[in-house]
């Protein structure tokens, strides 16, 4: 068991080698849970709610996070005694394992502050979330600490290589002193100066070496998920590559800033495209990918898909054409992997839809 002093963030660890699950653990919480059309609901009995909260009274909590060990999984344990309460009732980890298949989890590739991992659990999808940054992981735990102790709600504490030939090796990776948002392998992107023109400034970021892993990893471990969701500041293709040897997700979304993401996804068999103004999805300093799937919003479309051609011909003009706040889909973009900043990001959702169906 992990050592019950010490400050938080301590870390202990055991080994594991089942596929996708997490071990089973003593997590001292057996909350109650109810499923009614596929979404988790709060529950209403305020018996239930008080004993909960009676039980987040413990000192010192133990919440499991995943990292790989070369090809295994290990669990380790943030230590931590921010206990918050619950934002739902959530249920005991035995009975939720045949809801998490893939029609109901969401990878999460790019974690940051869980803001969209937050969104996917209250609307009853499973997550596995990947992140580099063990603040942000900490964070990430202790938030949402009743879904992380249900398990559905996995943390891979990890780093995703730029490409599938460099995981698993020790790779400098740039943690930016300007937002956690900028943190990345590329010095372009994680040394960005604070102030527009955003160029490259060693002084505005922080170096450290860090062992990377690939997106292949995660598909194997885990399985094909329903969407995957991708924002890793320049290491997209990492995935891209792997999902040419796996089955595909029915959706994925990738922060987009010149047209070689939409070319990778139209050759894997993504034929259906939205893009969608990520500039708008930011409150309180914080951003959102915001919805996936048929609820996202296409700049020009709205909620409907458009084809290659139409979504490819208004992402050259963005990467091309100045900011002008009357058109809706604005130029202004810049490539994230060698000009820094731009005044204007957008995110490409794609979809496969069946040729029976486009009849």
């Amino acid at each position: 068991p992990p050592s019950q002093g010490g400050p938080p963030k301590t870390f202990s660890s055991c080994s594991f080698r089942s596929r996708g699950q997490l071990p089973t653990m003593r997590v001292g919480l057996v909350a109650q849970a109810q499923l009614a059309g596929g979404a988790f609901l709060a529950s209403k009995d305020s018996h239930v709610a008080s004993s909960f909260l009676a039980q987040s009274q413990a000192p010192n909590i133990s919440l499991p996070i995943l990292r790989f060990d070369g090809d295994r999984l290990k669990t380790e344990f943030i230590n931590t005694t921010d206990v918050q309460p619950a934002q739902q009732m959530v249920g005991d980890p035995a009975k939720l394992a045949p809801y998490c298949s893939k029609s109901r989890t969401v990878f999460d590739i790019g974690l940051h502050d869980a803001t969209d991992a937050t969104n996917y659990l209250s609307n009853g999808y499973c997550v596995v979330g990947l992140e580099a940054d063990p603040d942000l992981v900490h964070d990430a735990a202790v938030k949402l600490q009743a879904y992380v102790k249900a398990g559905v709600f996995r943390i891979v504490h990890t780093a995703l290589a730029l490409s599938s030939g460099a995981a698993k090796t020790s790779t400098t990776f740039y943690r930016s002193k300007c937002t956690k948002e900028w943190n990345s392998f590329l010095k372009v992107v994680g040394c960005r100066d604070c102030h527009p023109p955003n160029k490259v400034n060693p002084d505005a970021c922080v170096e450290t070496q860090l062992v990377t892993s690939s997106c292949a990893d995660l598909v194997e471990h885990f399985g094909t998920p329903l969407y995957m969701k991708l924002d890793v500041e320049g290491a997209e293709g990492n995935c891209f590559e792997a999902l040419y040897n796996h089955d595909l997700p029915s959706y994925v979304s990738a922060e987009i800033t010149s047209t070689a993401y939409l070319d990778d996804l139209f050759r894997m068999g993504y034929n259906a495209f939205k893009l969608v103004r990520q500039d708008q999805l930011v409150s309180h300093g914080s951003s959102s990918t915001g919805p996936f799937g048929d609820g996202a919003n296409d700049c020009r479309s709205g909620h409907h898909w458009r084809n290659f051609s139409s979504v490819l011909s208004d992402l050259a003009f963005a990467s091309t054409a100045q900011f002008n706040r009357t058109d809706p889909c604005p130029g202004g973009m810049v490539d994230v992997t060698t000009q820094g900043a731009g005044h204007i990001w957008y995110d490409i959702h794609a979809k496969i839809v069946p040729e029976e169906e486009k009849k």
